[in-house]
């Protein structure tokens, strides 16, 4: 599933990006060879900002060991 328009394009170029299955929504971020969940969310009840405020947070939290 494409999840255009959710994530910021800050946060997008940050390494931000969804995956879901039939349950969870899974926030992620690309690694240097792997990615790695940063925040799960229920599937049906998601919202989107509630999504872009776990990536802001995450972002922020980000100490360049990431």
């Amino acid at each position: 599933m494409q999840y255009i328009g959710v994530l910021t394009e800050e946060q997008k170029q940050a390494g931000f990006f969804l995956r879901s299955d039939e349950r969870f929504i899974y926030l992620c971020r690309n690694g240097p060879s792997f990615f790695n969940v940063k925040a799960t969310f229920l599937y049906g009840i998601a919202t989107i900002r509630e999504i872009r405020e776990k990536a802001q947070e995450a972002k922020n939290g980000l100490s360049g060991m990431d």
